[in-house]
């Protein structure tokens, strides 16, 4: 059972009345397992009728093929008459069996000197990282906030950099309605030369305290170091935003503070109680580990992971220090760990990271992202980006900016408001709204259609399809302008955009819910106007009735035919063309656009996406150029 890379798994019967008289007399596990199978039915154990319990249980590090931190035998799966259980182990550090299970018990109490001490051992380890970019200086943002100045070391004051290269923490945290104090042009003079810490919010003086605990001189706060009410210094601040978290040598999150004044330091609410059960180690010492049932932590449930803004200061850092509701955790790139050692299982997005985004300050190219793997990545970073809120409508691609900068200069193509042009666009033009959320233009100009920036909805890029290969599929002429509010921001606001193309387009009857016919009504003579439609589409707008729409093709998705997925599909479908690359043969759909005219001048504007069309549907079927806006 010391082998951590392989899940031990064992079982035995128990006769229900054997279990509850061993619990009665004081067994843990006989205890533990009735409350589990209490919690699952009501069953009457007593009155003479004894039924076995069958409990197979696998204990060990692989379970549901998940990673977790620390490494180790800190979980297990119970399973009782067919329900299954997962419940995470920990122990103490002295205890005989400490070496197989690795977990402690969750810490609460995250602002004390030993948490400090943990915090210095992080960065220490950390340099030492493989998948972690070397720790060096950089030169500061324009301003920061120096915590600790030498002639009044308990004042901090807003410092102007003028180049100064040293290291430095940023701040990622939610504002909230009520932020009390932030820089503006009436007081930059007096911040420059103190900070009142009694007006400054709760979240800001507990940065300002971490930041000197860590021995680190400076910070960077947006509220503070930004002034607010300048739009000429915004803007030089906002196309600065990339480096400055990317620059950073860590990003203090406020995860759990709602807003600015609730503050992050506080201790969280203790661990929920353990069942203690006694634990034999190989060697023949007996131990004791604690048990728990398993509760997930939801990182994306946290305050300022529903923020927009905030998606890219957690993306771009290089390290994390993030204040959650249960713990501490660090994240680096190569790991994230809870506070004292307790088993870390994000059942969100917690643990996903844009390795590479860290280190973009170097000027490499990430050579191993080709156009496939360049388009899901961004499509899943859109996919989570979108379900953010924002308090002002107008900042929907501002907000992206940082992490659209950091991705152009991997893929160096040019930017499309929220999209990327040449082989990118294929994939991303087949975004989807999110179905259960009302459908939700936004209210002033944002985004061309074919944007997902143009919607307040939710989208998303279906995963069903996520490792197919996206290319144009017969379309050429592709041309796109967009018009920028700022040209010093060039990943920021769009006031227009237009996307032309030529392309085969079709005719067809939306049918509710998800549903097209080819209209018969519309022929062709040199195309096959008898095949069916097989192929799935969605519609922007969930709420919208049937009709004529019209079908634009404008992509080829193809995928292998060893893919576990295929078969299913096939046998679903007879729809999907084979195609031969090479000797080994693959299979291909036709994806498009569902657009609707705007006038009677070429213009067009987009409703929708289908996916899943035969190439017969639309082969010798006309092609027409059009303009998308």
């Amino acid at each position: 059972m010391t082998q951590l890379d392989e899940a031990v798994s064992f079982g035995y019967s128990a006769a229900a009345s054997e279990v509850e008289e061993s619990a009665a007399d004081g067994c843990t596990w006989c205890q533990l397992i009735l409350s589990l199978k209490g919690d699952a039915e009501e069953v009457s154990l007593g009155g003479g009728h004894s039924p076995l319990l069958e409990l197979p249980i696998r204990f060990g590090s692989g379970l549901k093929g998940e990673s977790f931190t620390p490494p180790g035998n800190n979980r297990f799966g119970l399973w009782i008459n067919g329900a299954t259980y997962y419940l995470t182990a920990f122990t103490t550090g002295d205890d005989p069996v400490s070496e197989l299970v690795t977990a402690r018990e969750l810490e609460n109490d995250i602002n004390s000197a030993k948490v400090f001490e943990q915090i210095q051992k992080w960065l220490k380890d950390c340099a030492h990282h493989d998948s972690c970019e070397r720790q060096m200086l950089h030169g500061l943002p324009s301003r920061v906030i120096e915590v600790s100045p030498e002639h009044d070391p308990g004042t901090p004051r807003l410092l102007a950099t003028h180049g100064l290269v040293d290291n430095y923490v940023a701040l990622s945290y939610c504002w909230g309605p009520n932020q009390t104090c932030f820089t503006t042009k009436r007081n930059l003079n007096a911040h420059l030369q103190r900070l009142d810490m009694n007006t400054l919010s709760r979240t800001i003086q507990d940065a300002i305290l971490v930041t000197r605990r860590m021995n680190i001189k400076y910070l960077w706060v947006d509220a503070m170091c930004i002034i607010q009410d300048s739009e000429e210094d915004k803007i030089i601040e906002l196309a600065a935003m990339c480096r400055i978290y990317q620059q950073a040598f860590i990003t203090i999150v406020a995860a759990n503070a709602e807003n600015a004044n609730q503050g992050f330091l506080s201790c969280r609410e203790p661990p929920a109680p353990a069942t203690r059960v006694p634990f034999w180690t190989q060697d023949g010492r007996l131990g004791t580990v604690s048990l728990r049932l398993e509760g997930w932590y939801d990182d994306e449930s946290e305050p300022v992971n529903t923020r927009a803004w905030t998606l890219q200061e957690r993306l771009l850092s290089p390290r994390l220090l993030i204040y959650a509701t249960h713990t501490l955790q660090y994240q680096c790139q190569q790991h994230t760990v809870n506070l004292g050692d307790s088993i870390n299982f994000s059942f969100g997005g917690g643990a996903w990271r844009l390795p590479s985004f860290s280190n973009l300050s170097s000027g490499n190219r990430v050579s191993e992202w080709d156009v496939q793997s360049a388009g899901r990545t961004w499509g899943y970073i859109i996919s989570l980006y979108s379900q953010r809120r924002l308090s002002y409508i107008e900042d929907k691609l501002t907000a992206l900016a940082g992490i659209a900068e950091a991705f152009s200069s991997q893929i160096q193509v040019e930017y499309l408001a929220g999209l990327w042009s040449g082989e990118l666009l294929p994939r991303l033009l087949l975004w989807m709204t999110d179905q259960t959320t009302d459908y939700s233009p936004c209210a002033i100009y944002t985004a061309p259609s074919w944007s997902w920036a143009a919607l307040k909805s939710a989208v998303s890029f279906t995963t069903f399809y996520v490792h197919h290969a996206y290319e144009w599929y017969d379309v050429d002429d592709v041309a796109a302008k967009i018009a920028l509010q700022s040209t010093a921001l060039p990943f920021g606001r769009v006031t227009a955009g237009h996307l032309r193309l030529t392309a085969h387009v079709r005719q067809g009857l939306f049918q509710p819910p998800q549903y097209i016919l080819w209209d018969r009504s519309v022929a062709h003579p040199e195309a096959d106007d008898t095949l069916d439609s097989a192929m799935y589409a969605s519609l922007d707008d969930g709420t919208m009735r049937g009709g004529r729409v019209i079908c634009l093709a404008t992509t080829r998705r193809t995928y292998p035919s060893s893919e576990k997925d295929i078969t299913s599909m096939i046998a679903v479908s007879s729809v999907f063309s084979p195609v031969n690359v090479g000797d080994d043969a693959t299979f291909s759909a036709i994806d498009g656009l569902i657009i609707a005219p705007i006038g009677d001048d070429g213009f067009y504007r987009r409703i929708g996406c289908f996916r899943g069309a035969d190439e017969n549907e639309f082969r010798n079927w006309p092609r027409q150029t059009l303009t998308l806006v």
